[in-house]
């Protein structure tokens, strides 16, 4: 999808694509071990009893593999190792067989070719591994090592077992032919190192390459708990853009269960802003998953700073100002409603005050991790996690405070009550050091009017205006957020704002810092 320098990031292998390279590969190992027994029955000599263990133990992993259970990282490593190591013993336990039975013909000859055969059966098995295994090349060698050793260190455990075999290894065994043996399996060891290592690196630039016409990473602008946001350039288009990608190291560390959620949750985000239409939305150019299961999509790249950060490096903003954003953030957050969304996460980093042409102070609502479906599936009610608190505690209606059933519009009318109240006196409605204690105060606690919070002058209809998008109730709220944008058109202010006074104070302040488009929360 992109190109850039962080590839380790988004190269990590994930429990995701681990899964779908063993699955062919555990049936391909079935199938060999199986075909080496049937040319026994077939042809003789007859494979030994253990190998019909070997084929059931080879065949139980691929069928969990093509399962539908749920696998975490862990469990993937550790049918992987068993896998190999089923094998590994399996090369050892036929190279003891067949030394033993050439030993009985006497010929050191025949011994030592028994011998090369299981070196040359691992030199095979140590590419296979780092081809078909999501690794580092650090992980590879320390896995690898014990299969290129194996068949070298097995003969010495014949000592007791089969003496007349090993007398003749040793007889077959000069200088040369043990320093060959020694060197094919170092050889082969290496090889599936730097192949591990070469493969790697070959799925980060596969990552940069599928898209390397189109945008290119230059900076990471944000990190979260779900995902990085970068800006990139378009390099056909010379169009910048806001690439949001997520975190593999995520996925990776999680249980299967957590992390299908996290990818849906993500899905879900991209899908939601894409049917949004109103200008006042973030609008998403692309999305999808890259061939190592990197998931991403792509945002326009706005020139701005988010409301929590405006109010933080320039006070509170005039009565005027803060309700020529509200009205804008009600259009968007309309749109959604009419498409049957409530956003949940509606606060003031969320929106952002950006250069859009000509006009100035154009507001825009990202990040729609939480939204939430207003006749939700059953899936997606497990998406967004109802009977749980989520969200900020500072703009956290009390619906969502108790984890109720009851989230809907009014949710998102409250959250951005909030907000207002932020615009207008640069203070929450409850502060606390306790986020609990916040909480608390947003489902009990009646909120003050602006006006006393601020030396800046609000309008008595603006006080009520917010302190009516506070109401405990849902139901005793504003209607509608068309209805809150016809009820803010109304308001008179001393100091009124326009498009005018806008780029005046743009032209003046000149805030051109990047907005963070999506948070990963």
């Amino acid at each position: 999808m992109v190109s850039g320098s962080d590839t380790q990031a988004i190269s990590a292998a994930t429990g995701f694509v681990h899964r779908l390279m063993m699955r062919p590969l555990s049936a391909l190992m079935v199938a060999t071990v199986l075909a080496f027994v049937v040319r026994g029955l077939l042809v003789g000599p007859a494979a030994p009893p253990y190998a019909y263990l070997v084929v059931i133990v080879l065949a139980a992993i691929s069928g969990v593999l093509f399962s539908k259970l749920e696998l975490s990282l862990r469990q993937l490593r550790g049918l992987e190792l068993t896998m190999f190591a089923t094998i590994t013993l399996h090369v050892v336990a036929v190279s003891h067989l067949r030394l033993s039975l050439e030993a009985a013909t006497g010929q050191s000859g025949f011994v030592y070719s028994a011998l090369a055969v299981s070196v040359f059966s691992m030199i095979l098995l140590m590419p296979v591994y780092a081809i078909f295994i999501p690794n580092t090349w650090q992980r590879c060698a320390v896995v690898t090592l014990p299969m290129a050793l194996a068949p070298l260190v097995a003969p010495l455990l014949m000592r007791g077992t089969a003496p007349e075999a090993t007398g003749l290894l040793v007889q077959a065994l000069d200088s040369a032919r043990l320093s060959d043996l020694v060197l094919l399996s170092l050889v082969g060891w290496v090889v599936a190192v730097m192949g591990a290592g070469v493969i790697g690196r070959f799925r980060a630039a596969t990552f940069e390459a599928r898209q390397s016409n189109l945008y290119d990473l230059q900076e990471r602008i944000g990190k979260g708990g779900m995902g990085e946001v970068w800006r990139a350039q378009h390099q056909t288009l010379a169009r910048p853009a806001a690439i949001k990608i997520i975190r593999p190291d995520l996925i990776a560390n999680g249980d299967a269960d957590s992390a299908r959620l996290a990818i849906r949750r993500f899905e879900r985000e991209a899908q939601a802003t894409a049917s949004l239409h109103s200008p006042n939305t973030v609008a998403v150019y692309d999305f999808g998953t890259t061939e190592d299961g990197t998931f991403y999509y792509v945002m326009e790249y706005l020139e701005g700073i988010d409301l929590e950060s405006l109010v933080k490096r320039f006070g509170p903003l005039p009565a005027g100002r803060a309700v020529y954003l509200l009205k804008q953030v009600c259009a968007s957050l309309a749109d959604a409603h009419a498409n049957g969304l409530v956003h949940r996460d509606i606060k003031p980093s969320n929106i952002v005050a950006c250069r859009q042409g000509l006009l100035y102070d154009f507001a825009k609502v990202v990040d729609f991790g939480l939204v939430k479906e207003e006749k939700p599936r059953e899936e997606l009610t497990r998406l967004t996690m109802d009977g749980m608190a989520t969200g900020i505690p500072g703009y956290m209606a009390p619906e969502m405070a108790v984890g109720g059933s009851g989230i809907g519009p009014a949710t998102d009318i409250y959250s951005l009550g909030c907000v207002a109240f932020w615009l207008l006196t640069g203070r929450l409605v409850f502060e606390h050091d306790n986020p609990m204690a916040t909480i608390v105060d947003h489902v009990k606690t009646e909120p003050q009017a602006p006006s006393r919070c601020t030396e800046l002058p609000v309008p008595a209809a603006l006080d009520e205006i917010v302190l009516r998008c506070l109401r405990k109730s849902p139901a005793e709220r504003v209607a509608s957020m068309t209805e809150l944008s016809a009820t803010l058109d109304s308001v008179t202010t001393d100091q009124g704002w326009d498009g005018q006074a806008a780029e005046s104070w743009w032209r003046l302040h000149r805030p051109l810092e990047a907005a963070v488009l999506a948070r990963a929360s």
